[in-house]
């Protein structure tokens, strides 16, 4: 069975694959807390989400002023006053008032708009990129917490099944069945089972608080956890390659070069002069009080400046990312088979010890525990069939945090914000 557990929390709907826990409450346990509404809470207290609306805010403001066209300029000049001889005065005034308005070339504000869209862009994907982080530092600590759990109720069992033991290694003592060394054995392994639950108890607080920090919370009675973790066989390997282009540092490169490839037709294009046009009227005082009309245009010479420098800096911007995506395409396809060596080893560690060594151990315990009943096997074959169930049992909980590990790491590597499970 597959989950997908999404939440809103601003512009992107995130979506998660998850593919091993199922949480199911107990009767009278505290209310379960489920990932989704860890997760919110996680979202809604970190303040890094709040920081990257506002940048992402800043962007949009960005990319709407650079849509805009200049703005005209109405200029005003007056010649011939307060001079000598016949520009004494304002008799001589010439007033001229002129409409100027500067026209872009080359398609500046439509390129101009595309390097601020394309800069959100980046910002859009950077904000993904801190969304599928927080999932994945949840997803963490909340099936480290599972893993404590369950390490815990464990080693309750088993310490359950050394009390019985001592309790039967009493009684065959009363029935002179035993002798008193057989009893400190057994009083021996259960002291070592109630240090084992002492230590897993503070694994499951040392766990839990990891998790509530990620919200800031103190109050660890809040929220209880309950259930138990599922294997699910690892996806092939040749599909999970194909995911690798979901990566968010990859994303972000591909937003950055089309970011950077906006920057470079934007200097080319200023490499061609913005051109002015105005228009006016004149009027003079002398003699009748004339008015004429004048129109021009005004076209700076690029002589010296053609932008070269920042064309050239532009264009290699745009070459380096390009090596900085293959390089970590590189990096990201060695990462990910590793891990899914690492993942498959486990799964099938775990499989094994689930389904063949753990049947097999349960039963030699239960066979050696009925003998010694029947006083065909001493206690020390009970101790030895009992830790070979406990070793067992402790490396399928090592192989199921090992499979954890790999599993979060690999969902890192492949993750997405849209509906792509690795597992369909």
């Amino acid at each position: 069975m597959h989950f997908i557990y999404k939440h809103r929390h601003s512009i992107v709907i995130l979506f998660m694959g998850l593919w091993v826990t199922l949480f199911a409450q107990e009767t009278g346990a505290p209310p379960g807390l489920t990932f989704d509404e860890a997760l919110a809470r996680v979202l809604k207290a970190d303040p890094r989400l709040s920081l990257m609306q506002a940048r992402l805010e800043e962007a949009r403001g960005v990319a709407e002023q650079a849509g805009l066209a200049p703005n005209p300029a109405l200029e005003t000049e007056v010649e011939n006053i307060f001079g000598t001889g016949p520009f004494e005065g304002m008799d001589a005034a010439e007033t001229t008032l002129t409409y100027v308005q500067e026209l872009e070339t080359a398609g500046k504000r439509r390129l101009r708009t595309a390097v601020a869209e394309n800069d959100l862009a980046a910002l859009e994907v950077g904000l993904e990129t801190l969304q599928l982080r927080m999932v994945s530092e949840t997803r963490t600590a909340f099936d480290r917490v599972v893993l404590a759990q369950r390490r815990n109720d464990l080693r309750q069992r088993e310490q359950e099944l050394a009390r019985q033991s001592l309790q039967e290694t009493e009684l065959l003592l009363e029935a002179a069945s035993v002798s008193a060394v057989e009893v400190a054995r057994a009083r021996l392994a259960l002291r070592e089972r109630d240090f084992a639950v002492r230590q897993s108890g503070r694994e499951v607080l040392s766990a839990r608080k990891a998790l509530a920090n990620l919200w800031g919370e103190s109050d660890l009675s809040t929220f209880q956890l309950v259930g138990r973790i599922d294997l699910m066989e690892p996806p092939d390997p040749d599909r999970v390659e194909m995911r690798m282009g979901n990566h968010p540092g990859l994303r972000q490169l591909d937003a950055g070069r089309k970011l950077r490839a906006a920057e470079l037709d934007l200097e080319e294009a200023r490499a061609i002069p913005n051109v002015e046009v105005f228009a006016g009227i004149k009027h003079t005082r002398e003699d009748d009080g004339d008015t004429a009309f004048l129109v021009g245009l005004g076209l700076p010479l690029p002589l010296f400046n053609r932008n070269q420098g920042n064309i050239r800096a532009a264009r290699a911007r745009v070459n380096a990312l390009e090596w900085e995506r293959d390089t970590l395409r590189r990096e990201l396809l060695l990462e990910i088979r590793g891990v899914w060596r690492e993942l498959s080893s486990a799964f099938d560690d775990a499989r094994e010890l689930r389904e063949l060594l753990l049947p097999a151990a349960e039963d030699t315990f239960a066979q050696t525990q009925a003998g010694y009943r029947e006083g065909r096997y001493p206690l020390l074959n009970v101790l030895e069939s009992r830790q070979a169930l406990y070793d067992i049992q402790e490396a399928e909980l090592e192989a199921l945090e090992r499979y954890i590990r790999a599993r979060a790491t690999l969902e890192r590597l492949t993750a997405t914000t849209e509906t792509h499970l690795l597992h369909q």
